[in-house]
Formats: C-alpha cells, structure tokens, sequence
C-alpha cells in the first residue's frame, strides 16, 4: 500500500518512531517533515535529511476491520528489542506481524493486553482533529 493514502500519519505505522519524543524518529531526529506527517510524501523513498532510513514495518495492516498500527512500536507495555511486559522472553512474531490482535487474550500473556501508550493516542487523535475528521 502507498503510504499516502492511510488516514493517519504514517509515522504511526514505522519501527523507527521514537515513543514520547513527539513527532521524532531514528531518521529526523529533529523533528519529522511536515510532507511525511501528513502523508504527502511516501517515506519508504529516500527524503532529503532521513540520513538513509525510511519507513519500516515488520507488516504492514491496512485492511478494513485489522489494527491500523504497529502494535508492537505503540503499545505501553513494549521494552527493548521485541520483548515486552507481557511477553518478557519475546513477543510472539504473529503479534509482531499484526497477524494477531492483541486487544485479545493471547496463550502465556498473562492477562496482560496491548494498549496504546498516551502519547501515541493524543499525537494520532490531533493529527484526526487537524484534518477535519471525527473518528478514532
């Protein structure tokens, strides 16, 4: 899928995403260009100043009904490299892959489910309020 077509910043979908830095990442550590925030820009092509990162997502979820995200990069729970609260010894790669909805129990994860971190959720609810749209 073209990147400049999602509703929300593609940003939210990417690995290199810095949680709760703003709107920063591994490539524009300074701030993300404008064009790539609101998807002008399709950032799986180089841009000037992405010092050669672009978008990366282990799979990325567009369709209808499926999580809209990167569970793995926005959820709260997440710790270094591919490990998280529920998960400690590492995360399940269908979970990573989003091929697993994890709003749902899933085996050995102790009770414990995604939830997006707040930071994700007031920078994406903005980006919706910016352009006019209603729904979450």
């Amino acid at each position: 899928m073209d990147l400049t077509e999602l509703n929300e910043p593609q940003c939210n979908f990417c690995a290199h995403l810095y949680e709760g830095k703003g709107w920063t990442c591994s490539a524009f550590p300074e701030g993300i260009p404008q064009e790539i925030l609101e998807n002008r820009f399709n950032h799986r092509e180089p841009h000037p100043g992405d010092r050669g990162i672009q978008f990366w997502s282990s799979r990325f979820v567009s369709q209808p009904g499926e999580m809209g995200f990167t569970q793995r990069v926005m959820c709260q729970h997440r710790q270094e490299a591919r490990k998280c609260v529920a998960f400690p010894d590492g995360i399940p790669q269908e979970i990573i892959d989003n091929e697993f909805d994890h709003r749902k129990p899933y085996p050995g994860d102790r009770g414990i489910r995604f939830l997006m971190t707040t930071t994700a959720r007031s920078e994406r609810d903005r980006w919706i309020e910016s352009r006019g749209r209603k729904d979450r």
